[in-house]
Formats: C-alpha cells, structure tokens, sequence
C-alpha cells in the first residue's frame, strides 16, 4: 500500500490552463498575480507550485540570503528572477509569452534587472479591482501598478493604495501561503474597499506629473511586439539630438539643466557610449512632453508638437541634492510638519511627510532627524492601536461565531468558527479562539486539544 505522503504529491506532469488577463494590453496581468491565479484554479498554493515543479534560482547574491524564491524582490521585473520564473511556468502551462507579464521586453532600459524600477511595496487601485469583481471575474493585479514610477490609477486618476484599509499593513510579499488576489496578505479583506481606500488617501490629488507618468507608462505597455523589437538605444540617442536641436538652440547644457544631469553625462548619451534608463527617458518625456513610445522608437515627427516644462522638485537628481542644502529653508519645513502634525490631519507616515515637502524619506532623517523621529513613532503607535482595535474585533466576532454553533448544537471546531468569521482569521485568530473556547463551551480541553493550544501560545510569544 503506497504511503500516505504519495496522495498528498503533485503529479509531475499535471496540466495546468489558463489565460493571463490582458495580455497585450496596458492594463495586463503581472507575473506573481498570474501565479496567484494559476494556484486558485488548480486547487493548490503557490508554495506548491515553487516546491513540486523544480529549482527557482532568482540570482547569485540574494540566494543564499533568502528562505524561498517568493521572497525574492524582482519577479515582475526583468532580471534572472524574472525570467527563470517567466520560464518554468511558460513550462508547466505550454505557453510562450508570460515573459510579456514582467519588465523582460523592456530589459534593455532596465537597471538592475528591474529592482530600480519597481516597488518595494504591493500597490493597487481599489477601484479596479471594485470593477473586477463587479464584471463577475476574480480580481487580478496590473503590472502597471508594480512600476516605481507609476503612483496613481491612469484610468480613475486617484493615487494607488500600499495599505490595507482594513489593518493598516502593508506588503512587500505577494506570493505569501495565504495571499489571494485582490486581498490583503494578512486579515485577508478585500482590498477593493474604495471607501477605506479613498479614506486614507483623502487630500492627495494626483498631479499633472503624476498622471502623464502614469499614462505614459501605461502606453509604453501598451506597444505591440514588434514595435518592442523596433525599440532601441540607437533611437534614443537620435532623439536626444533632435531634443537639443529642436528645444535647446542646439546647447547640450541647457539640455543638461533641464533634466538636471551633469553636462558630460549628456555628451556620453550623443556620442552613444552610454545607455539610458527608463527612469531617465521618463523624465525627458514630461519635460518636453514627447511620450516614452516615441523616445523609444526614434519618433522624430513627435517633435514637431514639444513643449518645455519644468521637472518636479521631487524628482531629484545628484547636482539638486548638493544645490538644496544652501538655498532650502528647513526651519520652515520644520514648522510646517510640526504644525500638520498638530492638526485634524497628522501625517500618515515619513513617506507622507516626505512628499509633503517634495523631498526624498532619506533627506528627511538626515536634515530633520527629530521631526523624521516623531513621525515614525506618531504613525507606529497610530498602527499599534489599530492593531489592538482590530484584535479586540477579533475576539467579539469569534466569541459569536462559538456561542451560535453551540445553541446549534453543532461542535465548535475552528474549521467551523473559520467558515463562519471567513478565511483568513487564522492563525491570528487560533490563540483567541483557544482562549474562549472553554468558558464558552462549558466543559474543559481534551489533553491533544490543550497541547495544541499550548503550541499556540509559545508561537504568539515568539
């Protein structure tokens, strides 16, 4: 009689179907979302996938750091962690183009494999995965929102959320055990929440900058295949040229100045001995309001329709970083933090604080130390109370839960309290739940019960 682990194994050669959402389109399917969704319909966890179906490198100097693949930062992006897993799960669903759910088509104007140009944290719109689910379809996340860049929703122009509306969390690890699309890693709420979600970024229109990012982004993943192979440096270096020529009466230093670079950076980029970032052609792209596609595809014609406009304080550059700490006045901004942080409307965070003076986190702890320092811990305690609060919630809901399978007459097993409060409550939940049962049920814990609930607590304390 074969033994009991076989039954629980995955077959090595199970079939695996489905259709990535969007494909082609500006608005599709990121790879780690795909994996989420792939796991869903074959009735098994992602863990399974990455544990059944062979070796997941995701790159030499993260390897031995990390405790799984799904801990590794560039997934979507377009290094060697993207394409292995790009590869294998091109392998197990018979498909050849889920290369085209990371940055890997772009690889060419990418740094680093993709981690300078993505988030370190998982964003989204609320109001698109309000839609999804709305349309009867299972809630998927866009490659877009991924893109450091891209900070607000170019179909809804309102900014995309890092926290949970409900317990306040963020999340850097989609492919956690009990993620599911669309849904927090944690409480596991739906994050297409948009009243919680606007709640908390109320008073934070998106900008000008903000939204021709956005749009543009989303129109440079909108290319077709070939127009990704006609994509070259050669293009770009021929655009630049034209910029000078066409929007600088031909001075490579006003150049310079407008996109905040150093002059001899810009002479490497005419003579072709250095290659430029996304991040890079993003920026000329507003400053003369030419689109991404055009740089990328030696559009000369777009610059018969240019402009000139400023590039934002935030968008800082090495030269700007020098310049500002003489001419900027940070008593003032001193002032104006400690004053928003007295107010109706304290600040959310240091990141909020940071964008409120059009700086970088990392300029604010080290011009502001003090103001940097009570942020921090005004947001963590501010955390630390929801926490309490929802832990309080918690046990409200679970003592329910148990009392209504008791006057059932049904045995208040945690699978059914689970069902009843909704997935996701546990393994939080377990101490509670353990905590309640015996006043509740009326009689005490068998020994295997009081043991699991000994196991429990000496996790919680850990």
């Amino acid at each position: 009689m074969p033994e009991a682990h076989h039954y629980r194994a995955i077959p090595r050669r199970a079939l695996f179907h489905l259709e990535p959402r969007a494909v082609g389109a500006w608005d599709r399917q990121r790879l780690t979302s795909y994996v989420q969704h792939l796991a869903i319909s074959s009735q098994i966890s992602p863990h399974a996938l990455r544990d059944h179906y062979g070796q997941w490198p995701y790159g030499s100097r993260l390897r031995g750091k990390s405790s799984g693949p799904t801990k590794a930062p560039n997934i979507n992006g377009a290094g060697e962690c993207a394409r292995s897993w790009s590869a294998a799960f091109n392998e197990l669903t018979g498909r050849e183009d889920l290369e085209t759910l990371t940055l890997l088509p772009f690889a060419e104007f990418v740094r680093l494999g993709g981690g300078a140009h993505l988030h370190l944290r998982r964003m989204w719109c609320s109001r698109c995965l309000e839609n999804d689910v709305a349309t009867g379809n299972l809630p998927y996340e866009r490659l877009l929102w991924s893109i450091k860049q891209v900070v607000v929703c170019p179909l809804h122009e309102i900014p995309l959320v890092s926290e949970c509306p409900h317990c306040g969390r963020s999340q850097s690890i989609e492919l956690s055990r009990d993620c599911l699309p669309g849904h927090c890693g944690f409480c596991q709420h739906f994050l297409g929440d948009g009243v919680l979600s606007n709640t908390r970024v109320s008073g934070s229109e998106p900008t000008e900058y903000e939204l021709w990012v956005a749009r543009d982004f989303g129109n440079l993943l909108n290319l077709s295949k070939d127009e990704v192979t006609r994509a070259s440096h050669e293009n770009v270096r021929i655009m630049i040229l034209k910029a000078i020529t066409k929007a600088c009466d031909g001075r490579p230093r006003d150049f310079a100045e407008n996109l905040r670079f150093a002059r001899g950076t810009v002479m490497n980029w005419m003579a072709g001995g250095r290659r430029i970032s996304l991040t890079v052609i993003s920026s000329l792209s507003w400053i003369y309001g030419v689109p991404m596609r055009a740089w990328l595809l030696g559009e000369v014609d777009a610059w018969d329709r240019h402009c000139c406009r400023e590039l934002p304080r935030e968008i800082h550059r090495d030269a700007d970083f020098r310049a500002r700490s003489h001419w900027y006045d940070w008593e003032a901004a001193r002032s104006r933090l400690l004053g928003r942080m007295a107010s109706s409307q304290p600040l959310l965070g240091v990141t909020d604080a940071a964008r409120l003076e059009n700086m970088t986190v990392e300029t604010l702890r080290n011009r502001l130390p003090d103001v940097y320092k009570l942020v921090r811990d005004a947001a963590a305690s501010k955390r630390k109370e929801a926490g309490e609060e929802n832990l309080v919630r918690l046990r409200e809901r679970i003592r329910a839960s148990i009392e209504e399978l008791v006057r059932d007459g049904i045995t208040p097993t945690r699978t059914r309290v689970a069902t009843r409060l909704g997935r996701g409550l546990f393994p939080k939940g377990e101490a509670i739940y353990w905590e309640e049962l015996p006043s509740l049920v009326g009689q005490p814990l068998s020994a295997k019960a009081m043991e699991r609930a000994a196991v429990v607590r000496a996790k919680n304390k850990a």
